[in-house]
This record gives C-alpha cells, structure tokens and sequence, in this order.
C-alpha cells in the first residue's frame, strides 16, 4: 500500500491521500506526451511538474513546485522523493 505525501514549502497544511498497491509518476522532463495530455485537463498549469496517477487509472493528483510531495509505504517510511528537482 501507497500513500502521496505533499508537504507546502511552509510546512503546512501536510495532504496524505492513499495510492493504492501501484502507481504510475508522469514528469514532463521524461514524459513530455503524457504530460501535456493530462495538463489539458486542468486550467492552473503553471506550476505543474508532474502527476501521479492511480486507482488503475481512475485518479489523478498534480504534483507542484510549491511542495515536497514523496510516495511512503504502509509503515510510513519514505518510498520515493518525487519532488521536483
């Protein structure tokens, strides 16, 4: 089990949303096809880097530059940092 940990650069608020057992990470710098798909969807664009998509494709949650977002485990533990770079 997954879980979106998104922190603001002030600290708070702290936004945990659960993934599931998998996910898939879209950034632009890899997969820029993807991305712009999924930017389409929404009007605020400017400080999307990336997205995280889960549910089996069912959710989809952007991930900004005005936050540290990491992917924990069940047990809380850090996963992956997905923030941006």
């Amino acid at each position: 089990m997954f879980a979106l940990r998104k922190v603001s650069k002030h600290g708070k608020p702290e936004f945990n949303l659960c993934l599931g057992e998998s996910y898939t990470v879209i950034r632009e710098e890899t997969d820029k096809e993807e991305f712009d798909k999924l930017l389409s969807t929404i009007d605020d664009k400017a400080a999307i880097y990336g997205a995280i998509i889960y549910n089996n494709g069912a959710g989809v949650n952007f991930l900004s530059r005005g936050e540290w977002n990491y992917i924990v485990s069940e047990n809380g533990k850090t996963y992956s940092n997905v923030s941006h770079q």
